[in-house]
């Protein structure tokens, strides 16, 4: 048997990362203007292309987008257990290369 990885202090492990899906994409959306104002960027492409998840109380999307022009932002997006999403950090200059992880 293999042992799944454990994140140390973390409350649940990160899923393997896997390709958006329109539910994702729809999440990433919602979180688009939020996303530009953290940033202080706006974005004409915005495309969610990956993903992972966290179970918490609810959910956490790390989800890469593309934004056109080769660069990239990560969103942490929270939904609770009524579906409300919310942005609770991003960061900007990521690369196609870059992998979906944990981060504050």
């Amino acid at each position: 048997k293999k042992k799944e990885k454990k994140m140390a202090g973390r409350p649940g492990g990160l899923k393997a990362a896997q390709p958006a899906n329109d539910e994702v994409r729809n999440i990433a959306n919602g979180v688009k203007s939020a996303v530009e104002q953290k940033l202080g960027q706006q974005f004409s492409t915005f495309t969610a292309e990956e993903y992972s998840t966290q179970v918490v109380a609810g959910t956490n999307y790390f989800i890469k987008i593309n934004t056109g022009n080769g660069h990239y932002v990560h969103a942490r997006v929270y939904r609770d257990l009524q579906q409300h999403t919310t942005l609770s950090a991003a960061v900007g200059g990521k690369s196609a290369s870059d992998p979906v992880q944990y981060f504050e």
